[in-house]
């Protein structure tokens, strides 16, 4: 699915022989995918999850996912992020088309 995220300008996701979504990637991105915000190199503990954009946090180490509500755009989120905090890498995404698929077959299912 990777591949067909750089090549294709829409797509056709079919399960079980049925069409569950026909869109441009993007527009399929907006529809079932909130953003994410991986935060890597972070050494205090902070807890995001009190903020209202957030649905859910995980850490693992020193790398810390946040996973926005619907409709929330991360850069609002990143501009009112402390001053002291610390981080190496930041990456702002959404989840892959594979991951969608795999969401919307398991509803289906």
């Amino acid at each position: 699915m990777n591949i067909v995220e750089q090549l294709c300008d829409e797509i056709l996701l079919i399960h079980h022989g049925q069409k569950v979504a026909y869109n441009t990637v993007a527009n399929i991105k907006e529809q079932f995918a909130n953003y994410k915000c991986v935060l890597v190199g972070i050494n205090e503990v902070v807890n995001f999850e009190e903020d209202s954009r957030v649905e859910r946090m995980e850490r693992e180490g020193q790398t810390v996912t946040i996973h926005f509500q619907q409709d929330v755009h991360p850069l609002r989120f990143v501009r009112d992020l402390p001053d002291s905090l610390e981080w190496d890498e930041m990456h702002i995404d959404r989840k892959s088309l594979h991951d969608i698929f795999v969401s919307i077959a398991k509803e289906e299912g």
